[in-house]
């Protein structure tokens, strides 16, 4: 007997320690999930099933958040844990009717952090759907799009207070991909890809579609966040900035195509109107609202990453005095914010 024990001793410790590991999983796999049901509770749920599958994702999910300190999204720790999620994921969208919204709200509340839809977590982008090449990206880029549209006529079979709050925060977050990163569609070096996107007749027509719809769906769910609270205070910060900059793509984008000109029959455009009345919006947001400051500069003004200033310019010089009116207040407001920042001269 003790020939025995001495001669398996090693592979039984290491049977012991396998044994040991996978009890701890198991538990931790029960206690998750038991607590992400009553986070979620099915009962809740016109769509019992599909939610049954979209929780048993989010223990992946969870998995994935505890071991992200020491291991990046794409290591062989993570890949199967990945695959698992995955697979939970798509079984349940199968199981959804074709108007709900459910799958859109798990869809960005599991990959924002994993596919780097904003800043990730310790700045791992090992999956960034940026990192993709052009081809693959503009099927992302499309699928994004696909749940934007779906959004405003979308119906939520939970009636569950979390998720209805998340709604337009999973908007916001859908937005800001879609309009903030299309240049990574287009082959070759910037000029290039600015040369591809005043082509691209597409891509106008979903920004422009994204200027009618966005107002639809913040007066459908904004609401769901209580105003006055921090979270949609927040939410309305972020709608104010995507409807600017949407609006200022469009216009930078009829600029190119334009052969580098603007067209004064831009000064009746929807887009002008929202640029001017957006950035006034986001300036007044700036003086009442301090801690979004930083956030309203970078994002909307700061003219090292914007063009905005040159497209103040623009209607400044080409538009009629009551657009001219507006479009220099705001210039001079934005440029006096770049010269604080960066200290430089006209």
């Amino acid at each position: 007997m003790k020939t025995l024990l001495k001669k398996y001793k090693y592979p039984f410790i290491i049977f012991l320690i396998l044994a040991t590991v996978y009890t701890v999983v198991i538990s931790w796999h029960q206690g998750t999930q038991k607590g992400l049901r009553e986070l979620y509770p099915l009962e809740k749920s016109g769509n019992k099933a599909a939610t049954n599958a979209f929780i048993k994702a989010q223990v992946y999910s969870a998995d994935i958040a505890t071991l992200h300190p020491y291991f990046d999204y794409d290591s062989i720790v993570m890949k199967p844990l990945i695959s698992r999620m995955e697979e939970n994921m798509q079984k349940g969208t199968s199981l959804l009717p074709k108007e709900s919204i459910e799958d859109i709200l798990w869809w960005v509340f599991t990959y924002t952090d994993i596919h780097a839809l904003k800043v990730p977590p310790r700045e791992d982008r090992s999956l960034d759907y940026k990192k993709l090449p052009p081809i693959e990206f503009a099927k992302i880029h499309d699928k994004v799009y696909e749940m934007i549209e779906r959004f405003p006529e979308g119906e939520l079979y939970f009636d569950f207070e979390r998720m209805k709050k998340f709604q337009f925060q999973a908007y916001n977050t859908l937005v800001d991909f879609f309009a903030g990163q299309y240049m990574h569609k287009y082959k070759g070096k910037r000029k290039e890809q600015i040369i591809n996107f005043s082509k691209d007749k597409k891509i106008k027509k979903r920004l422009k579609k994204i200027l009618k719809m966005y107002p639809i769906v913040k007066e459908k769910y904004l609401k769901y966040l209580g105003k006055g609270r921090d979270a949609y205070n927040k939410a309305v910060v972020n709608y104010t900035i995507n409807m600017h900059n949407i609006a200022s793509s469009l216009l930078t984008r009829e600029f190119f195509a334009n052969h580098n000109t603007f067209s004064k029959n831009l000064c009746t455009s929807n887009e002008v109107n929202i640029l001017l009345e957006k950035g006034g919006e986001l300036l007044t947001l700036m003086d009442t609202n301090k801690r979004y400051k930083e956030e309203i500069f970078h994002f909307a003004f700061d003219k090292k990453k914007k063009g905005v200033l040159f497209t103040y310019s623009d209607i400044v010089k080409k538009c009629p005095n009551t657009l001219k009116i507006k479009a220099y207040s705001l210039y001079n407001k934005v440029y006096e914010l770049n010269k604080e920042k960066y200290g430089e001269n006209k």
